[in-house]
């Protein structure tokens, strides 16, 4: 059994943290603090890179109860995309999402019955690639 490191405990608290955002947002950082049961400081930190890499961003404020508003955080749509590819027997579908998973562009390749070759499926699934990006421009 190998002993957790500091650059893994590092990426669990980045885990845990963009999952908690994911799922709640928009929540504030305490919000994420008592949900995850780590420290402020480490929510503190954790967020700081998050921001710096462009994954989340502050969503607006929280009314305030007589304190400082709390920043609401979200996650930033734009710093990436999925692709969902779904291989069947007569056609491959190739779908492109943002990190809010909400449909970019899609694509359908027909597969003919002689083409069940691995070098084949390859070849579709370059070009249904190159296909769905230059629709998503």
């Amino acid at each position: 059994m190998s002993k957790q490191t500091t650059k893994d405990i590092r990426r669990g608290n980045r885990l845990a943290v963009l999952r908690r955002i994911y799922t709640a947002a928009p929540v504030s950082r305490q919000q994420i603090t008592e949900a995850s049961g780590l420290s402020q400081a480490t929510i503190a930190n954790v967020v700081t890179d998050l921001l710096g890499l462009g994954l989340v961003v502050e969503a607006g404020f929280e009314d305030s109860q007589g304190g400082r508003p709390r920043a609401m955080l979200g996650i930033n749509a734009e710093s990436g995309a999925f692709v969902g590819i779904d291989i069947a027997e007569t056609y491959i579908d190739f779908e492109l999402f943002d990190l809010r998973l909400a449909p970019l562009a899609s694509v359908e390749h027909t597969l003919h019955p002689t083409e069940n070759q691995p070098e084949q499926i390859v070849a579709h699934l370059a070009q249904g690639l190159n296909d769905l990006l230059a629709q998503a421009a």
